[in-house]
């Protein structure tokens, strides 16, 4: 009788090609495991901006007598008037703006939002509401929202 140890020659290019095998398509998964981690942070990123953003216009749209005082031509800025607000004492005088500047937006003086690559506010109200238009491009994806403010002409 013959012993047979060890392995052949051709079970040994088998074992090899299938390792070969399963490596690759462990390094495919890996590689595109890590490019959607990649993709998701910078989804979350500009998701958490143009939250920050809606949250701060939500405030001035819902306001009960909040106006559009003024949109810049360029779009670079916008301001709401609010009667109820205007208290000359703790010097509030009734206006709010919000301005693109720099990849940032400013409500007044203090930073709500950065990392914009483009914002643009534009008055498309009618002659029955109030209506804003923001424009917003944060990494390469342009965003646009249309808000009707609670108060009517």
């Amino acid at each position: 009788m013959k012993s047979e140890k060890g392995i052949t020659l051709s079970s040994l290019i088998i074992y090899v090609i299938v390792m070969v095998v399963v490596v690759g398509i462990i390094a495919v998964m890996t590689k595109y495991f890590y490019g959607n981690i990649n993709k998701l942070e910078n989804t979350t990123t500009s998701l958490g901006e143009t939250t920050r953003l809606n949250t701060f216009i939500s405030e001035e749209i819902n306001k009960s007598s909040n106006q559009i005082a003024y949109c810049s031509e360029d779009g670079s800025f916008v301001v709401f008037y609010d009667d109820n607000n205007k208290d000359e004492e703790n010097g509030e005088n009734g206006y709010t703006q919000y301005t693109f500047k720099n990849g940032s937006i400013y409500l007044n003086k203090i930073k709500i939002c950065k990392n914009i690559e483009d914002c643009k506010f534009e008055d498309v109200s009618d002659e029955n509401n109030y209506k804003l238009k923001i424009t917003l491009t944060i990494d390469g994806n342009e965003r646009q929202t249309t808000y009707k403010l609670k108060s009517a002409k």
